[in-house]
């Protein structure tokens, strides 16, 4: 056999690292969740993007992993990163931004665990709303905001309630 069909071509590549990423952000191990994430952050082949979908989400799935870690002045500086990316695409989501100005205007400047919980609960319920647009379903299939906001207001880990999840939905079927 030829040495190319053993090779994994780059956008699959991507999106495995994506994959990889989220699952072990779900089971809540960020520091493989950010190691993945770099992959995809720091990949580009001619100095384009691939999967400039794929891009945006590690960006905001980056600076969500931050936030639950912790990481001091790192996600202000991550969150213009993420800002310039999105303004150079010259289209920003319902969703992203709705995130983008939560960290920035909400989460960054709040320290007050209830406080933080009323504003997850405010921007759960504008994702809501947001996510019944067809042009802002995809988003949701790359990382489920509602169900991380979920376990933020609730206080129960994101894999507990992406089980949840799931099995109600197997439950339906």
């Amino acid at each position: 056999m030829q040495n190319s069909m053993h090779k994994i071509g780059d956008r699959s590549l991507l999106l495995f690292n994506y994959y990889s990423a989220y699952t072990y952000f779900i089971l809540g191990n960020y520091k493989l969740t950010l190691s993945y994430l770099r992959k995809i952050l720091n990949y580009q082949k001619a100095d384009t993007l691939l999967r400039e979908d794929i891009y945006c989400y590690s960006k905001l799935l980056y600076l969500i992993t931050h936030y639950e870690i912790q990481s001091g002045d790192l996600p202000s500086y991550l969150l213009k990163s993420t800002y310039r990316f999105l303004l150079q695409r010259n289209r920003i989501y319902g969703t992203e931004d709705a995130i983008l100005s939560f960290i920035r205007n909400r989460l960054l400047k709040n320290t007050n665990p209830q406080l933080v919980t009323k504003n997850f609960v405010e921007l759960r319920n504008k994702l809501e709303k947001i996510s019944q647009n067809p042009h802002e379903k995809r988003i949701y299939e790359y990382f489920d905001f509602i169900a991380w906001l979920d376990s933020k207001i609730t206080h129960r880990p994101f894999l507990e309630i992406m089980k949840a999840k799931h099995k109600d939905k197997s439950e339906l079927n």
